[in-house]
């Protein structure tokens, strides 16, 4: 199980993004995250939690995404990396399995890592949804998705006081990892 683990991190594609500090007055007004439910604990990984933070990005019922931080206790300490990891398109962040070696968010968590993961607008839009209601998803393009991140990484920057952050992506998030990092240098 620890091979395969190793081989799905390493597909993973990370590349680091740098900024300035973002301090939490500085994130614009259509940034504000607000958290969601209760804390999540894990059985099998007693020290390590999971957050879910949400944002409403624009005045449509599915103009939203969402944050999940999946880290350790002692993770608010500073000194733990801190990865935002950006699903294929159709996937979200969700921690399903309740195991660290089935899981990456709370694998990664267990060794120190201070994992975030984002739930695109892609993950509110209803199974059920008639065609006419789908109207919105022509304007999601690949510069709104990067407009999405931004306003991630900003709040994950804010949160936890970070000046660097890796961003991490599987399928679409890959290519949408570099092109947020080829756009904020």
């Amino acid at each position: 199980m620890r091979k395969v683990l190793i081989r799905a991190v390493i597909a993973i594609a990370i590349t680091s993004v740098y900024g300035t500090m973002v301090l939490a007055e500085e994130v614009k007004s259509g940034d504000n995250f607000s958290t969601v439910g209760s804390t999540r604990n894990f059985a099998s990984a007693p020290k390590v939690h999971e957050y879910l933070f949400a944002a409403r990005r624009g005045p449509a019922a599915l103009d939203r995404i969402a944050l999940h931080r999946v880290t350790r206790s002692t993770a608010a300490s500073g000194k733990f990396p801190v990865i935002l990891y950006l699903p294929g398109t159709w996937m979200n962040g969700t921690v399903a399995p309740d195991n660290p070696r089935d899981s990456l968010g709370v694998s990664f968590a267990a060794r120190g890592i201070d994992f975030w993961a984002l739930d695109y607008r892609t993950h509110f839009v209803p199974v059920a949804s008639a065609q006419s209601d789908l109207a919105e998803l022509k304007g999601w393009t690949n510069a709104l998705f990067e407009v999405d991140i931004d306003a991630a990484v900003r709040f994950i920057m804010a949160t936890t006081g970070r000046r660097r952050i890796a961003v991490a992506g599987f399928s679409r998030g890959v290519s949408l990892a570099y092109l947020y990092a080829a756009d904020h240098p």
